[in-house]
């Protein structure tokens, strides 16, 4: 049975984007952050460096999650100086803010197969948002990314978890997405691959969800729909 709905909100990581290469956000920070570090004087040691980094990846995953809150990029910052030891200056932090946040620049992330080819049909009829967790990247440069590459006007509203401080499976974050493009629940599908974050927080939300999983063997229990591609939202979603 085909979806009759007035909007689709789309999860960014995972979804719409993926990284050229997995945990190469990861290499990328820390090699970024050896050369400033080296630059400015400041010594850390290469293995003290890559546990902090990890740590602070470890508890703004939780963060999100489980508190259902964004630490923020700057808090992300905050929390590499302090457990590193560094006592920053306003100009070493705002280099180290630079360096965090823009690490994916040279090795941007990239459209996932299928997304340029469903969302002028899906914007046809439908009103379109973006729902994201942010990462060590904030809302601001993902979308210079998406304009970039040309997909940005597509879409009605975007909300990043870094500049609401809600964060998925929070139910607010997926409202107010749904106010700002207005709809109500009912009426529309989130699509993502997280089964807690995407499938669990639209599901509270009163939405439909649409788990992609290129990998599964058998869907989720508690996912409307289970979709391997992007492409197969045409196959769902009814035509207005």
């Amino acid at each position: 049975m085909k979806l009759l709905i007035s909007a689709v909100t789309f999860d960014f990581w995972n979804t719409l984007y993926e990284l050229p290469i997995k945990g190469s956000s990861s290499r990328q920070r820390a090699l970024k952050f050896t050369h400033l570090f080296k630059q400015t004087g400041t010594s850390v040691a290469s293995e003290e460096l890559h546990r902090v980094l990890e740590e602070c990846w470890t508890y703004a995953d939780h963060c999100q999650r489980v508190e259902e809150y964004d630490i923020t990029p700057s808090g992300h910052v905050d929390y590499i100086l302090e457990n590193l030891k560094i006592k920053a200056s306003p100009e070493l932090r705002q280099a180290v803010y630079d360096t965090y946040t823009r690490a994916l620049e040279d090795n941007p992330p990239i459209v996932r197969e299928g997304v340029r080819e469903v969302l002028p049909v899906l914007a046809s009829s439908c009103r379109l948002a973006v729902i994201c967790n942010t990462g060590g990247t904030p809302g601001v440069i993902l979308r210079e990314f998406m304009e970039k590459d040309g997909i940005l006007g597509y879409f009605n509203f975007l909300v990043f978890s870094d500049e609401v401080g809600w964060a998925k499976p929070n139910i607010h974050i997926f409202q107010h997405a749904l106010t700002n493009i207005g709809c109500i629940p009912q009426q529309a599908a989130h699509i993502g691959d997280d089964p807690i974050t995407d499938v669990m927080g639209a599901k509270r939300a009163g939405m439909k969800a649409v788990w992609l999983a290129p990998h599964a063997t058998s869907p989720l229990p508690e996912c409307d729909y289970h979709v391997r591609s992007v492409t197969e939202l045409l196959n769902i979603i009814e035509d207005r």
